[in-house]
């Protein structure tokens, strides 16, 4: 079985708080640790310089925003 993620959205429409994975990455719903899926840490360039992102999804509402779901 074949399984394709989800892309994330754009860098810079991304928030603080989706970057650093406190909220939801695609619908930006704050999260809890139980009740969120980590999407792994992500490095991007933005103007020059390389940042670290740590995206998360919600793990119920935003279910097809995850990898096969």
């Amino acid at each position: 079985m074949t399984v394709t993620a989800r892309p994330l959205p754009p860098l810079a429409t991304l928030t603080d708080a989706q970057r650093r994975g406190a909220d939801c990455v695609f619908c930006s719903t704050p999260l809890r640790n139980r009740a969120s899926v980590d999407l792994g840490m992500r490095r991007r360039t933005e103007h020059g310089q390389v940042l670290t992102l740590h995206p998360r999804r919600c793990a119920a509402a935003c279910r097809t925003g995850g990898a096969g779901e």
